[in-house]
């Protein structure tokens, strides 16, 4: 077992001496390297420290090791991403249908999202999993379909309504899946725009320089303008951060 895995196990896990938490968390690292019909109990174990009867004592086997990572992916879910949507429902509900403050909150929502989303890495195995499923969702994950995909859609759905005045179902379903796009495509492709770029991450600062780019695809998209406290944006300052700040102070 590396260095590097012990020390992410021992980051992740409430109590890094325990033997549930640390198979839990090498499965949901390998599962989301690779799928999880290609990671083996052994190198789970092997991972965690464990011996092979663990998964059988803890899990009841591997089917329920896959369970119980979906369960913790559904729940990192709802701890780190459920508000940042609810924030934008709720935005979009006191908006008014006013095309500034549809502007504001997609721009804020942009920015939460993005920083609570892209900084991937084995500490946010739940992330890569839900990404993973964006591209081929099994008939065993329809959780996450149900518990994130599903909810996400039906918020972002809202905010083009409002912005739009689209009343027609399939333009309307459209034009959501898109905006969905515009907001994920970072976290779905990101090996491919990692190595393009010549990234070897996503840092904060990085981020920062995404946010902006793809907040203006989503305003522009929605027909929205650019909020006017951002407008020195579009000569490239780097405001996005603070604006971040801003918006958790006031949230």
């Amino acid at each position: 077992m590396s260095a590097t895995m012990d020390a992410v196990l021992d980051s992740l896990c409430d109590d890094p001496r325990c033997c549930r938490e640390r198979l839990l968390h090498a499965a949901g690292i390998f599962y989301a390297e690779r799928g999880f019909d290609r990671v083996s109990t052994r190198e789970v174990t092997r991972a965690a420290g464990a011996n092979l009867a663990a998964i059988a004592y803890y899990f009841g086997g591997k089917s329920g090791l896959r369970e119980a990572v979906l369960d913790h992916v559904v729940m990192a879910s709802r701890e780190r991403i459920a508000g940042i949507f609810e924030r934008l429902s709720k935005a979009v509900e006191e908006s008014g249908g006013a095309p500034a403050r549809l502007a504001e909150a997609t721009y804020r929502f942009a920015d939460e999202f993005l920083h609570a989303t892209l900084p991937l890495s084995r500490e946010t195995w739940w992330v890569t999993v839900i990404t993973r499923a964006m591209g081929n969702l099994s008939a065993g994950e329809e959780r996450i379909y149900e518990a994130v995909f599903r909810p996400v859609n039906r918020t972002v759905q809202k905010l083009v309504a409002a912005a739009t005045g689209e009343s027609d179902h399939d333009r309307l379903g459209v034009l959501t899946e898109a905006v969905v796009g515009d907001f994920l495509t970072f976290c779905k492709n990101s090996s491919l725009v990692l190595r393009s770029l010549g990234w070897d991450g996503y840092s904060p600062e990085r981020i920062d320089r995404i946010v902006p780019v793809v907040a203006r695809r989503m305003l522009g998209r929605l027909g929205l303008p650019l909020p006017a406290q951002l407008a020195p944006l579009r000569a490239g300052a780097p405001a996005a951060g603070e604006f971040r700040a801003r918006a958790v102070g006031s949230a």
